[in-house]
């Protein structure tokens, strides 16, 4: 498969749209589909979110810097991005844990005040519960990662060159696993190392260090790829083989497995892995025709609204079954029913919302464009994001 980078020079990368789809599609069949083994991995999906949001959001800083505005139209742009959706759905949740009177395990309105500010994964981090929870928005921890990484990172752009930026990147990169080493001896949870900001930047900053390397040292990049790739598959592979052959089972896919096994090294293996997956995607190659396909267009176009509703939909109806008594012990053909129309109910919400609510917002960004720097690029847009 041919790692020879294509010069992009639109605003919206059909491959990388493709991508995001299938980390979407990832994570919704580990949560909705969590009875089947094959899924335990699915949570992988996260990752290829991290490792694509920072190589975006690196490709439009650096693209951008030194430009009138870049601080404003940054903030802004992201703000219109993430901000209805995310807010929106709070408030929708709020009142469907109020109307159904739901148990303690599954509501979020007694810790608002950190969802409100994106510190809602504070809250793994200072439980001692090694359990991750029934919350019905539990899965906003990584939002709260990515908007972590938003904050600080053009700060560190505007103020360092590229050759600065890839230290800085590097140095991230070792503290964060450094930083899963020593809280783990320190025997913290498997879920708040997982979940913590200052751990979880290493896939972001090696998205980050990728889109600085491509548009600095496209020929170093277009060389590794090929070893880096067949290094951190290989790695991944032996390492589930053969924890599969001792247990006889497919839990060493799960995350607490995998992270409590790994000492947390899986998290690096998967970031590598998924880093120079990028690569591919972003070459003249079969895969990323395969990745431009309409239907996982699709599923990328509306990703972050299937990524917001997925996971509370079917908690939710799980919940009702068993509340009701419909589901007295687990039966295949219901279950199975369940995790598909809770999937394309997730499917169907993402598809409205988007249309005829988050596009109102998007279409505000164009106000906030910032010029590009790079020669052949009027502007660089965040739509791939």
């Amino acid at each position: 498969m041919s790692s020879h980078l294509t010069q992009h020079t639109k605003k919206v990368i059909p491959s990388l749209y493709g991508l995001r789809g299938i980390a979407v599609l990832l994570v919704l069949f580990y949560h909705n589909f969590e009875y089947l083994q094959i899924t335990y991995f699915g949570w992988i999906g996260v990752d290829l979110f991290f490792v694509l949001s920072g190589f975006l959001i690196t490709r439009i800083l650096i693209s951008t810097k030194g430009a009138e505005h870049y601080f404003k139209n940054f903030y802004l742009r992201r703000a219109l991005r993430i901000f209805p959706l995310y807010y929106l759905s709070i408030a929708i949740f709020l009142v469907v844990e109020h109307s159904l009177s739901l148990p303690t395990g599954m509501t979020f309105s007694n810790h608002l005040d950190l969802y409100l500010t994106y510190l809602q994964n504070l809250l793994f981090f200072q439980s001692k519960d090694r359990s991750p929870g029934h919350s019905i928005l539990n899965h906003f921890w990584s939002l709260s990662v990515e908007e972590h990484f938003y904050i600080l990172w053009p700060l560190i752009v505007s103020y360092l060159t590229k050759k600065q930026l890839i230290k800085v990147s590097v140095f991230i990169i070792i503290a964060s696993k450094l930083l899963s080493l020593i809280l783990l001896r320190q025997g913290m949870s498997w879920i708040a190392v997982y979940t913590f900001s200052f751990v979880r930047f290493e896939p972001l900053a090696m998205g980050s260090l990728l889109a600085i390397l491509v548009a600095d040292k496209v020929k170093l990049v277009e060389r590794y790829t090929k070893w880096i790739f067949g290094f951190s598959l290989s790695a991944i592979l032996i390492f589930i083989g053969y924890h599969i052959a001792i247990n006889q089972n497919l839990s060493v896919l799960k995350p607490e497995s995998s992270l409590l096994l790994s000492k947390s090294f899986i998290l690096s293996l998967v970031a590598l892995f998924f880093s120079s997956v990028l690569v591919y995607a972003l070459a003249d190659n079969r895969f990323e025709k395969l990745l431009s396909s309409s239907r996982l267009i699709f599923f990328g176009k509306y990703s972050y609204g299937i990524y917001v509703f997925h996971y509370p939909i079917y908690y939710l109806t799980i919940y009702w079954f068993h509340r009701y008594d419909a589901v007295s012990s687990f039966n295949w053909p219901i279950e199975i029913l369940i995790s598909i129309v809770c999937s394309c109910l997730a499917f169907g919400i993402a598809y409205i919302t988007y249309n005829y609510y988050e596009k109102y917002f998007l279409n505000l960004k164009n106000k906030f464009a910032t010029k590009s720097n790079c020669p052949g690029n009027k502007s660089m847009s965040l739509n791939n994001l």
